[in-house]
Formats: structure tokens, C-alpha cells, sequence
């Protein structure tokens, strides 16, 4: 068994309602959720089963029985854990659904005096519980509850509303209508000072980043949450927000570590009766088991998981369960078995809108019939998986198209309503003004109070007017520096296209028009084989120099509009290097330069491969290009402490002190080589920017003449 078998606590939590009744009639009107009864029923978790003798089990608990009274007491204990383990999984479930039949008859119930805040909390409450069984009931009650929040300004109400929109939006796989959500709930949430909301909006943010495998954004907002439910003591939100470290590891591939917090989860979410939460766990520790390999171990804790969300009666949470387990019968090459949980899978998410696990379960058996070798089938469930794909995508791009039109409206409404207050303000002043003149004129005839009221009134209007002065002295001097701000950015984006259109007209025409020459002379009558092979490789070296010149603009101009993105993995360093010098073997040939490549292969590094790909071209680039002729290139990897050091050493003609302190600069000038080999001078700007972003650094050793050795730092994998 590989589930827990520690001792264990089943907490049940039963919502006693108070319900009130009208003089004269029997129907309910009021329900009061004031009462909370908490019956703890406590497993010692100490299994019988697990003593295979006699002697042991007395020993244990030091009873002097015969054997037919150990008999009685185990049969008695077996029953009772039974009775209390069915009973946990089936009471959550049928205390929810007496919760929805009831709220559902007070709500419609003509008779009932509710107020407005009770009807959010009610509709609120409704959209809760029906999220993981039907999403359109689920909508319903959240458009009602935030309309009437809105109305009567029932800040945290429209808050809770707004974010379980984002929970819904989320269940949609609409992930950018669920940012947005969360995010406008969490402002709401702040605004009423809510930390336990703040708390749902900080996880639910945490684990949307973590599907669209935004990691580090995920990772923030799930300590945030932590933080927060560790003040209030919320062993609820603690459990979840352990669950959700778990998976930001899995998806990172730290298994173990991931393990680790899903287990504590796991143990405090038993202690407490979070089966939710538990369920959930055992699907991702089944998916990990998956991962291993160890197909009975994920079986075991699938099976675990589908049986605790039927008992739950959480469709939402079945059918990850259900896809997740034919993903496990899949590797072990069980096709029938596969077929019948994702095909299972696949009905539950359909019956309830799951978007997300339609498209895993049409992708299931896509791959499943792939390797059953029937391809027709296996297209066929593909087209099916992207066609949801493409209906997602076009409703989100429609319902993005309402929601910003809203948006303006709304925006609009809002300023028109800003103009109408600050003009209603303005006649509140001149009506002012007009009664401080009529008083002045009314005690005109008392010449003192007049001279004092006079004086009153210009010392007044002089405070005002130094006031005035310097609210517009503040405001010219704001406009002013916005202004140079814009003029120094428009000034950067002039030099930056002034460059780009210099590097394309001199650093890509040249080469380009050098490759034409060489095209055009390519005629068997006009060149021998050996001049052809020649040419060949001139042609390769030539090549290979403009699409490294092609790699380092893009990433430049990528990083110039801020749309560099960082996907950092474990890469293997000697193998990336062994692959990109091959590229430039011809180069290195006809120079005579002799690249050797040194360290353990095994070394990997936490890096972004295309990155790193970039940073290693433009060092053996350079080594090349600055060596002499029959020379030697050293390329050495170490591991030192907890760092990957990559070190490309020349023999060429080295640099000055003034050359090293400028060669990161944007604007540097790039040097011929010892050839005459040209470049944009936008290499080592590159390397160290896309170190920076890989929290990496570069340095580099070299003097004039005695050649130059630079070290690439880069996290240890």
C-alpha cells in the first residue's frame, strides 16, 4: 500500500441551519448559517491488519485477552472503520446537495425576507457549489450576485463574485479572462480590507500561471497566499497552497521535492476532511508515478483519487482523475484499459463543459491509437482535440472583443459622470462666492467689520493664489519631465533604427551580394571539381557567418521591443558545444585553427537551450575570427560549487584595457578579423544581456597580443 497509513483524523463538518419560519405559514423564509457544529471521529490508524500474530497485537497494547475476545474487538473495529471511511466520503456530498436544494428553495421562495446582502452571499454560495458540476448554473448565479454587489455597493460580495468568474473562466481553459478576474477581484478584495479573499485571488493567480507554465510568477503568488493563510491560521488554505508548491515542482521536473509538499498536503488535508483537496493530490502524485514509471504505484493512487471525487461528486476533479489514469494504463502499453478511462474521462468533462480535459482526453486517444497502429483513428481523435482547441481560441477572441466594447462603455460612463460631478462642484462654488459678496455688502455700513472682512478675504484669495501657483509650477515641471521622457525615447528608438538599418544595409547586402557572386559562377564549363570544393567551402563559411549575423539581430531586436521570453531547462553543456562546432568546422579548417573540447559530459546547466546556443556560437565566432592562422581554440567546461563555468580561450591578438572596458557596449564597433572577417558588433552585448537573463555573467581575461579567455558563469543544473 502505498497511501498513507499514519495516524489519521476525520474531521466532519456539518453546517446546522436555522432556518426560520413565517407566523402562519409552513415555508421557509430565513436561513441563518450561524451554527457550526465540528464531530471529530478519530482513526487511531493503528491497522490490526498489519500484526500477523497473536503475541504481537497483545504485546502492543498490553491486553490480557483470550483469543476469541481479540476475535470480537478486531471484527468490531474492522466495521466501525468501515462504517466511518464510507460515510466520510459520502456525507461531504450529500450535505451539499441538501445545501443546494435548500438554498435553491429559499431563493425562489416569494414569501422569503431576505436582504440584499444575504441574496449575494446565497447566489455567491450557489455558484460555489455547482463550479465543478455545472458551469452555465454556476455563471447564472455569479452574473445575479455581482449585478446586485454592483447595485448596492457590497464591496466584498462583487469581490468573491469577480474572482469565482476567474474560477470559471479558469475551468474554460480561458485563461486571460481569468487573469483578469483574479486580478479585479484581488483589487476589490484589498480595497475591503479581506485578507481571507485576498488569500483565494493569490492561489487561484498561483494556479493559473502554473498551466501556462509561468513558473516563476506562479511560484509568487503562491507564497503571497501561504503567507497570508499562515497568519489566519487557515489550515484549509495551507493544505492547498502546499498541494499547489507541488505542482509548480512537478511541472519544473523537481519530482522529489514535489512529492514531499504533495504528501504534507496530503496528511493535513486527512486531518482536517479537505477530501477535495486529497483527491487532487493523489491525481498528481499518480501523474508523477506515471512519470517514474511506477505504473502500480500511480494506479493505486489514481484509483484513489476517482473513487474520492465520485464520492465527492466533484466532475471536475473525476475527470483529471480519469484521463490521468488512462495516461498510466497508456504507458504500461494497457490499451483497453486506457481506451475506457479516457473515453469515460472524455463523457464526464463533456456532461460538464471541461473544456481543458476534453482536449486531454481527445489527445489520450489520439496518441493511444497512434501506437496501436490504426492512424486513421488516431487523426481522426486529433482533429477532434484541435478543433476544441480552435473553438476556445475563437471564443475567447469574441468574448475579448465584448469585453473590451464593455469596457469603453463603461469607461465612458464613467467620465461622463466625473464632468457632470466637477460641474456640478463649480455651481457649488459660485453660489458660494455670490453668498460671501452679498454677506460683505450686507455689513458694508460697519466700516471696521468691512476693512476686516476685506482683509480677510485678500489674504484669503493670496494663500489661494500661492496655491494655485504652485499646483501649476508642480504640474508644468511633471509635464516637462514627461516630455523629456518621450523625447529620450524617441531618441533611443531613432538610434535603434538608424542601427538596424545600418547592419542590414552593410553587415547583410555585403555578405548576400558575396553569395550572388559566388551562385552565379557555379558552371561546371567555367570552375574545376577542386575549385568547386574550394568554393564549396568559402560558400558554407560565408553562410554560416550571415545566419549567426541573421540569430544575433533577431535577438537584438527581440530584446529592443521587450519580447525576449526566458524558457530556462536543464541542458547538457558538451553536447550543445560538440553541435554548434560543427558548424563552424570549415571555418576553423581554413584558418588551420584547431578547436579540442574538454570536460565531463555529464555537466548540465539551468539555462534556456536557444540562449545558450547564441552565447557559444559568438565565442567560437570570435576565437576564430581573431586566431591566427594555425592556432589553437580550447574549450573547457568545470563545475565549480554550484555553478557551470564554460571558458573559450584563443591564441589570437588579444585586447587593451579601453577594448574590454567598451566590447559590451550596444553602440561598439566590431573589428576585423585576422582575415579581414567583418561583424555587427552586437556579439558579446548579446551574450552578456542573455546571461543577465539567465542569472549568469560573463568575464574575460586578455591582453594585446597574448590572446583572450572568456568564462561564461551559468547556474548548475
Amino acid at each position: 500500500m502505498y497511501l498513507h497509513k499514519s495516524t489519521q483524523i476525520y474531521r466532519i463538518n456539518a453546517q446546522l441551519m436555522n432556518i426560520a419560519l413565517i407566523k402562519g405559514s409552513s415555508k421557509m423564509t430565513r436561513m441563518n448559517f450561524l451554527c457550526f457544529s465540528n464531530i471529530n471521529y478519530q482513526w487511531t490508524g493503528l491497522n490490526l491488519r498489519f500484526y500477523h500474530n497473536k503475541k504481537d497485537f497483545l504485546d502492543k497494547f498490553e491486553l490480557r485477552l483470550n483469543c476469541q475476545v481479540v476475535i470480537k474487538w478486531f471484527i468490531m473495529i474492522r466495521i466501525l472503520f468501515l462504517t466511518i471511511f464510507l460515510f466520510l466520503h459520502t456525507g461531504a456530498s450529500f450535505a451539499q446537495s441538501v445545501e443546494l436544494d435548500s438554498l435553491s428553495q429559499l431563493i425562489s421562495s416569494e414569501e422569503a425576507s431576505l436582504s440584499d446582502l444575504e441574496r449575494i452571499a446565497i447566489y455567491n454560495r450557489l455558484a460555489f457549489l455547482y463550479r465543478n458540476n455545472s458551469i452555465s448554473k454556476s455563471e447564472y448565479f455569479l452574473e445575479k450576485a455581482a449585478d446586485l454587489a454592483e447595485e448596492v455597493n457590497d464591496i466584498s460580495g462583487l469581490a468573491r463574485a469577480i474572482g469565482y468568474k476567474g474560477m470559471i473562466a479558469y475551468r474554460k481553459a480561458e485563461y486571460d479572462f481569468a487573469i483578469d478576474y483574479h486580478q479585479m477581484g484581488l483589487k476589490l478584495a484589498i480595497e475591503a480590507n479581506d485578507s481571507t479573499l485576498m488569500s483565494y485571488r493569490y492561489n487561484d493567480l498561483a494556479n493559473i500561471y502554473a498551466d501556462i507554465n509561468e513558473l516563476k510568477l506562479a511560484n509568487r503568488y503562491n507564497q503571497l497566499s501561504l503567507e497570508i493563510k499562515m497568519q489566519l491560521n487557515d489550515d484549509e488554505g495551507i493544505a492547498t497552497s502546499w498541494r499547489n508548491i507541488g505542482i509548480i515542482n512537478m511541472r519544473q521536473g523537481q519530482l522529489d521535492t514535489a512529492k514531499v509538499y504533495l504528501n504534507k498536503s496530503v496528511e493535513l488535508a486527512s486531518a482536517i476532511g479537505d477530501y477535495r483537496v486529497v483527491g487532487y493530490c493523489y491525481i498528481y502524485l499518480g501523474e508523477i508515478a506515471t512519470q517514474e514509471g511506477l505504473i502500480d504505484q500511480a494506479k493505486e493512487y489514481l484509483s484513489e483519487a476517482v473513487d474520492i471525487q465520485r464520492g465527492i461528486k466533484n466532475q471536475y476533479g473525476l475527470s483529471e482523475a480519469l484521463i490521468s489514469k488512462g495516461h498510466a494504463f497508456l504507458k504500461n502499453q494497457e490499451f483497453e484499459a486506457a481506451k475506457y478511462f479516457f473515453e469515460e474521462g472524455l463523457s464526464v468533462a463533456q456532461n460538464t463543459g471541461i473544456n481543458y480535459e476534453i482536449q486531454r482526453a481527445y489527445l489520450g486517444l489520439s496518441e493511444l491509437y497512434q501506437r496501436k497502429g490504426d492512424f486513421s483513428l488516431s487523426l481522426s481523435y486529433y482533429k477532434n482535440y484541435d478543433q476544441i482547441k480552435g473553438a476556445i481560441l475563437s471564443e475567447k477572441n469574441t468574448q475579448k472583443i465584448v469585453y473590451l466594447e464593455s469596457k469603453f462603455q463603461n469607461d465612458l460612463n464613467l467620465s461622463r459622470i466625473d464632468l457632470l460631478e466637477q460641474t456640478q462642484l463649480l455651481k457649488e462654488r459660485e453660489l458660494q462666492r455670490q453668498r460671501t459678496i452679498r454677506n460683505i455688502l450686507i455689513i458694508g455700513t460697519f466700516i471696521l467689520s468691512v476693512l476686516l472682512l476685506v482683509s480677510f478675504y485678500f489674504y484669503t484669495k493670496k494663500t489661494r493664489y500661492g496655491e494655485e501657483l504652485v499646483k501649476r509650477r508642480l504640474l508644468i515641471e511633471k509635464k516637462t519631465e514627461e516630455v523629456e521622457y518621450q523625447r529620450q525615447r524617441l531618441e533611443q528608438q531613432n538610434k535603434f533604427k538608424d542601427r538596424l538599418f545600418s547592419i542590414i544595409a552593410h553587415d547583410l547586402r555585403g555578405p548576400m551580394a558575396s553569395l550572388k557572386g559566388a551562385l552565379n559562377i557555379l558552371d561546371p564549363k567555367f570552375i574545376t571539381s577542386d575549385d568547386f570544393l574550394q568554393l564549396k567551402e568559402k560558400l558554407n563559411t560565408r553562410f554560416n557567418n550571415t545566419d549567426q549575423t541573421l540569430q544575433n539581430i533577431l535577438y537584438w531586436v527581440r530584446g529592443q521591443m521587450d519580447k525576449q521570453t526566458t524558457r530556462a531547462e536543464l541542458v547538457e553543456v558538451i553536447s550543445e558545444i560538440e553541435n554548434i562546432r560543427k558548424l563552424y568546422d570549415v571555418e576553423a579548417r581554413g584558418k588551420g585553427v584547431n578547436v579540442v573540447i574538454q570536460g565531463d559530459p555529464q555537466v548540465r546547466a539551468f539555462v534556456d537551450p536557444n540562449h545558450l546556443g547564441v552565447i557559444i556560437r559568438n565565442l567560437i565566432s570570435n576565437a576564430i575570427k581573431f586566431s591566427p592562422e594555425n592556432s589553437l581554440v580550447k574549450i573547457r567546461v568545470l563545475k565549480i560549487n554550484e555553478e557551470v563555468i564554460i571558458k573559450v580561450e584563443d591564441e589570437g591578438v588579444g585586447m587593451s584595457e579601453k577594448q574590454i572596458a567598451n566590447i559590451f557596449s550596444e553602440i561598439s564597433q566590431s573589428n576585423p578579423g585576422t582575415l579581414g572577417e567583418s561583424g555587427t558588433g552586437l556579439g558579446l552585448y548579446l551574450i552578456k544581456r542573455l546571461l543577465n537573463e539567465n542569472f549568469g555573467s560573463l568575464h574575460v581575461q586578455s591582453k594585446s597580443g597574448k590572446g583572450t579567455i572568456f568564462s561564461v558563469h551559468l547556474p548548475l543544473g
